[in-house]
């Protein structure tokens, strides 16, 4: 903190302010555990590219053409038309790894397979609403994980316990690191949405 506030005060009337914070909060995750920085970034970046998918579609709802959208891939957009190609083929490899990949890796390539499927959506009925709703089940799914995942199996435990059910959900564990966010995780997910 004594060398960010000063620093942020500093450019806070230019355009590096924004930079300058992101980084700070990098280095405080990082430095905190190295594991959580790799989501930050993640969400970053994530939230940055649908922004910028977000410009190339246009403010009000037009009506789309799917038959020469999707058949002839006639899009009017270069942006467009290679995120739906990107998303569409990865969508199909993250089904595939998932239906044929290890047991224990399946639920987060069946994860990842629906999120990239919407953003495909996204590009094919340019829709700003599209990349939103997607920001948002990220960044929610992530704050929902890592923060009350291990709260909720511990809980199920109880109750089943309680009931004398032996059915035992296992630990969240991520890398073999004990998954729990620090306090301010929850920020990091709300503060794309604050503009």
């Amino acid at each position: 903190m004594a060398v960010v506030l000063p620093v942020y005060f500093s450019l806070r009337k230019t355009q590096l302010w924004l930079p300058w914070l992101t980084l700070a909060s990098y280095f405080f995750y990082g430095w905190w555990n190295p594991y959580y920085l790799s989501l930050v970034i993640y969400s970053t970046f994530l939230d940055f590219g649908l922004v910028a998918l977000m410009d190339h579609c246009p403010r009000e709802r037009t009506k789309i053409d799917l038959k020469h959208r999707l058949f002839r891939l006639q899009f009017g957009d270069r942006v467009l038309k290679t995120a739906f190609l990107g998303a569409a083929i990865g969508a199909l490899i993250l089904l595939a790894t998932a239906l044929i990949g290890p047991p224990h890796v399946r639920p987060t390539l069946l994860v990842g397979s629906v999120l990239v499927f919407l953003m495909a959506l996204g590009a094919l009925f340019s829709s700003r609403r599209i990349w939103l709703w997607i920001s948002l089940i990220n960044n929610l799914a992530l704050l929902l994980f890592f923060k009350y995942g291990r709260f909720v199996i511990e809980n199920l435990n109880a109750v089943l316990t309680g009931l004398h059910v032996r059915i035992v959900a296992r630990p969240i564990e991520f890398y073999a690191v004990r998954v729990d966010l620090p306090a301010a995780g929850g920020h990091l997910v709300f503060q794309p949405f604050n503009r």
